[in-house]
Order: C-alpha cells, then sequence, then structure tokens
C-alpha cells in the first residue's frame, strides 16, 4: 500500500491482479462498492477488524548476585617504647668555711717625757778673756755623756788648747788666750759628744741639750799622777749629776698590728655537678605482636538465585480480531489519513503483510510496481505513531495468535 497525492495505491488488492496495483482516489473510498473493489471494508460490516496489543508490562528474569568476601588473618603490632632510667645531673657552688681575721693595731702604754732636755748653766762667760781669768786649772777636766752614749773627757789642756777624749780618740781645739775665743773651743768640744747640742745663750751662760729626751750626765774626773788640779763645773756654772727628760704623763703608742680572728665566712671556692634525680629516656622502639584481625583479602560476586519482576514495555500489535463492533474501517482510516494521522503503530504489517524484497528478475525492473510497493511499505511504516498516540483496544494477548493466523490464512 502507498499513499501519493490523496490516492491509495494498494498491491495485489482487487480483481486487477496480483501484480498490478489498484489506485483508489481516497475521497472516492467513501463508497463502499469502490472500497470493497480494494479490499477495505468497513469496521460495522462483516470482514471489519480490529488492532490486538500485547499488554505493557512483561515479566523478566533476573539473576540475583551477592557479594562476598573472602577474609584472612593479619597479626596486629604495636610499637612499645624502650626507655631506660638516667641520673640527672645539677650544678651547685662548692663552699668552704673560712676564718675571717681583722688588721688591728697593738699599742702599748708608755710614759711620755719631755723631747728635750737642758742643762742651763749658771755662770756669765762673756766678762773673761782666757779659761785661765775664768778659774780654770789647765788640765782640768770632767766627763759628758748623753743617755746611754758614749761618755766624752772634755779636758782643758792649756790656756790656748781644749781637747775632747770619746772612745780613745782625741780631738783637739787651739785658740787664743785674750780674746774669749776659748769659749768657741768649749762649744765645739761639747758638739762632738754624740747627742749633744752645746751653745750660749743671749746672757753668755752654757746651756746644753740632748734629743729624744735622753739624759745628760755630768761628772768630775779624778785626777791623775801629779795633777792638781781643780774641778771646772764651778767654774764653768754647771753640776755633777745625770739630768733626766721630765714625765709629762702616760700616751698609748702603736707598737705593731696584729690580726685578730672576727668569725667566718662561706667562700664560694668552685663548682660541682651532682645527682638531683633521675628520669626516664625513650632510646627506642619495639615493634611487638599484640594479636590478630580479620581483613577483607578479597570480594567476587556470587550467582544466588534468579527473581522475576513486572516491566514495562511499549505496546506491540500483535493482530486483527475480526469483530462486529465498530473497529478501525475505512472511514477511520480515511478520517486519519485526511487530517495528516497516521495509523496504529504495526497495523499496516499487520493487515496486509509485509512486503518481501523483489528478487530476481523481478528486481531487474520486471515488476517495478511491485518494486516501489515495497519501498512505499517502509516509509509508510516510518511514518506510523508510537503505541501512545493509537487508539488501541486491549484484549487477552494468547487469544490472538490464532485468529491471525486464521487471517492470514484467508
Amino acid at each position: 500500500m502507498r499513499i501519493e497525492n490523496s490516492a491509495l495505491q494498494l498491491i495485489g488488492s482487487g480483481a486487477a491482479g496480483r501484480n498490478k496495483p489498484v489506485v483508489a482516489d481516497i475521497g472516492r473510498l467513501a463508497n463502499s462498492q469502490t472500497a470493497g473493489k480494494s479490499g477495505v471494508f468497513g469496521a460495522n460490516t462483516p470482514g471489519g477488524y480490529r488492532a490486538i496489543y500485547a499488554g505493557g508490562m512483561t515479566t523478566v528474569k533476573e539473576d540475583v548476585f551477592e557479594t562476598r568476601t573472602t577474609m584472612r588473618k593479619e597479626d596486629v603490632f604495636e610499637d612499645r617504647a624502650i626507655t631506660e632510667t638516667r641520673d640527672v645531673y645539677s650544678t651547685r657552688d662548692v663552699y668552704e668555711t673560712r676564718d675571717v681575721y681583722e688588721t688591728r693595731a697593738v699599742y702599748e702604754e708608755r710614759e711620755v717625757f719631755e723631747s728635750e732636755v737642758t742643762v742651763n748653766g749658771t755662770r756669765d762667760l762673756r766678762p773673761y778673756a782666757s779659761s785661765s781669768n775664768a778659774g780654770i786649772d789647765s788640765g782640768a777636766d770632767f766627763a759628758v755623756k748623753v743617755g746611754d752614749g758614749r761618755e766624752a773627757i772634755i779636758k782643758f789642756n792649756s790656756s790656748s788648747r781644749i781637747s775632747v777624749t770619746i772612745g780613745g780618740q782625741t780631738t783637739n781645739y787651739d785658740h787664743t788666750t785674750s780674746n774669749g775665743s776659748w769659749r768657741n773651743s768649749l762649744m765645739s768640744a761639747l758638739n762632738k759628744v754624740d747627742g749633744l747640742s752645746a751653745s750660749f745663750s743671749a746672757d753668755g751662760k752654757l746651756q746644753l741639750k740632748s734629743g729624744d729626751s735622753e739624759s745628760i750626765a755630768i761628772r768630775d774626773v779624778a785626777n791623775g799622777l801629779f795633777d792638781w788640779s781643780s774641778s771646772p763645773l764651778a767654774a764653768l756654772g754647771l753640776t755633777a749629776g745625770t739630768k733626766e727628760a721630765q714625765s709629762l704623763g702616760y700616751q698609748q703608742f702603736q707598737v705593731g698590728t696584729e690580726e685578730v680572728h672576727v668569725g667566718t665566712e662561706q667562700v664560694v671556692v668552685g663548682s660541682e655537678d651532682y645527682v638531683s634525680g633521675q628520669e626516664s629516656v625513650v632510646v627506642g622502639y619495639n615493634r611487638e605482636k599484640v594479636g590478630e584481625r580479620d581483613v577483607i583479602a578479597s570480594t567476587e560476586q556470587v550467582r544466588v538465585g534468579t527473581v522475576e519482576r513486572q516491566v514495562e514495555t511499549d505496546r506491540t500489535l500483535v493482530g486483527l480480531e475480526k469483530t462486529e463492533d465498530a473497529g478501525v474501517g475505512y472511514h477511520e482510516i480515511l478520517d486519519r489519513l485526511g487530517k495528516g494521522g497516521g495509523l496504529p503503530a504495526g497495523y499496516v504489517d499487520a493487515l496486509f503483510g509485509k512486503l518481501d524484497q523483489p528478487e530476481g528478475a523481478e528486481a531487474d525492473g520486471l515488476f517495478p510496481a511491485a518494486r516501489d510497493a515495497y519501498a512505499e511499505s517502509k516509509s509508510f511504516s516510518a511514518r506510523e505513531p508510537a503505541a501512545s498516540d493509537a487508539r488501541t483496544v486491549f484484549e487477552k494477548p494468547a487469544a490472538a495468535a490464532p485468529r491471525q493466523a486464521e487471517t492470514a490464512s484467508k
């Protein structure tokens, strides 16, 4: 069957013969006689058919799989610290106890004497030009000593010489006899004595002094053989005796120093390390087995059975059913084709059968109408709408197969 320009061309229909196509105008098919000649009958007349579809649900079998795991044993290890106890050292100062000394002055109490001892003569010697004039004999002598020093012998040897003898050593002092120079010789001889200072005062009197609080001792010297001289002390205004330094009292004198122990003190003399405690030190780690655990070694899918389930499918035309009810007849065909619509899916193949592709001589052009009809059947089938757009009547699919076969045989 082919639809072309409002004409319905049927192959193998009517009285024209199997290989000659019958062309019927769609408008003319409204006439039942013309439709009958074309093999198209109304659904409300004997010979009318309606489409039979398989339902939209089907049962499928599916394998049921189960995921199974293969387990294995695995050792469980734990890292444990290895420790050792070590001494903890600290540094501290080392002290030493030492005596503390203080330097102190050492004092001594002493009697204090006048620093100078003075012996003052009582006679003015200025009027006398010579020693003899003063009444001093030649050969007269006396002794003078200062402190613990050596004693000196002062001797008037003559009217022109005075000598001093100390430790066996004699020193002579010469002078003139008439100008009073003997006083100078006497003063020089006395100054020769150790620690003695001789001078004449402003009034011409002899004055003897010693330093360092040393005493002055004066004495007469005994006359020797054939010595008839007298003591010169009175002529000089002196007296025999010892003149000591006069005491002034007592005074503390520092005679030295001494180290006095006044206490003790702690002195840092160094430092030392000492054990102040202990500590645990991690020196390593040891891996030890502490147990076992199950771990997944692998997984696999294992078929454990099958299940059936209903799945939704597209409705499929499986045949035609002869019926007295109003079905899909030429009136509906004309209506659909006139409006540009299509027939239900599979309707053409079920109604007229599938056309086989021409072979052999037919394919060479002996029957071009048949070849065109085959091509047109494929084009028409491609224009058939989906099952959702078709107007269908649902019947039991199991009963449809014999009737389809019966229709095919007719």
